[in-house]
C-alpha cells in the first residue's frame, strides 16, 4: 500500500480511481502558514508603506507567469480590468510576475511584480479591499489562506479547493468561471460592503490552518502509516 496526502479534499477527489479501489491510505492535511507573519494591519498605514495613494478602492491580484494563464484564469482577470479601467474610483494592485503587456491595457495598475519579501506583501494584503482569484483549478489556495488571515475579503470560483479556504459569509464564492459573474459579484461587493473594516482572523481559520494544528495531523498519519506497515509484513 501507499500513504497518500492530499492538501485539499478537491484534490483527494481527483485521484484515479484505482486508487480507492486498492484501499490505499489516504489523507487530507492543508498547508499551513505562520498566523504571526499574515495578521490584521491598519490599512492606511499598509498603504503608506507601500507608497499608495488612499483614496481608491484596492482590487489586488497575483498574476501568474504565462504558462498558468488558463488555469489562474488570467483571461477572465484580463476581462475584469478592462471592465473596471474607466473608474476612477478604483484601482488594481499586480503581484508576482511583471507582465507588462498586462500592465498596459490599464493605466489604473500598481504593479508590484515579484515581491521578495514578506512584509511588503503583508502590506499589500493590508491595503487591499478585496483578492481576486480567477483559477480554474486550484489545489489548496495559498494566497487566498494569507489574505484571509490579513481580515481581507476575498472572491474565487466555487469549484475548486478555495472553497475550503474561504467558506465563510465575508468571502465571495462565484459558480461560473465567468467574467460576467465576478463582475456582477465583485461590483455589488464594492457598493454594499465596508471597506474600512478589518477583523481579527477567524477562530477558525486558526484552528484549521496554524502550524501546530497540521503537525500533529501529519506526526498522528506517519504513526498511522507506520502501524500498517508492520501489520502487513
Amino acid at each position: 500500500k501507499i500513504s497518500i496526502v492530499c492538501p485539499s479534499y478537491f484534490i483527494k477527489n481527483q485521484l484515479p480511481e484505482w486508487v480507492f479501489n486498492k484501499n490505499q491510505m489516504i489523507k487530507v492535511i492543508p498547508n499551513t502558514i505562520d498566523f504571526k507573519t499574515w495578521h490584521v494591519k491598519d490599512r492606511l498605514i499598509s498603504q503608506k508603506k507601500i507608497n499608495l495613494p488612499n483614496k481608491y478602492k484596492i482590487l489586488t491580484f497575483h498574476l501568474s507567469g504565462k504558462n498558468d494563464d488558463f488555469i489562474k484564469g488570467t483571461d477572465i482577470f484580463i476581462k475584469i480590468l478592462k471592465h473596471f479601467k474607466n473608474r476612477n474610483d478604483v484601482k488594481f494592485l499586480l503581484f508576482g510576475s511583471k507582465r507588462k503587456e498586462i500592465s498596459r491595457l490599464s493605466n489604473n495598475i500598481y504593479n508590484f511584480s515579484f515581491v521578495k519579501n514578506n512584509l511588503d506583501l503583508l502590506n499589500i494584503y493590508n491595503s487591499s479591499d478585496l483578492v481576486i482569484s480567477t483559477s480554474r483549478f486550484e489545489s489548496f489556495g495559498q494566497v487566498m489562506l494569507e489574505a484571509s488571515s490579513c481580515g481581507v475579503p476575498c472572491i474565487a470560483y466555487v469549484n475548486t479547493a478555495v472553497k475550503e479556504v474561504i467558506s465563510n459569509n465575508k468571502n465571495i464564492l462565484v459558480k461560473k468561471v465567468d467574467s460576467k459573474e465576478y463582475i456582477k459579484k465583485i461590483e455589488k461587493f464594492l457598493v454594499t460592503s465596508n471597506l474600512r473594516k478589518r477583523k481579527k482572523v477567524n477562530k477558525i481559520l486558526f484552528t484549521k490552518f496554524n502550524h501546530n494544528k497540521v503537525a500533529d495531523s501529519y506526526v498522528k498519519y506517519y504513526k498511522e502509516t507506520i502501524n500498517n506497515f508492520f501489520k502487513i509484513n
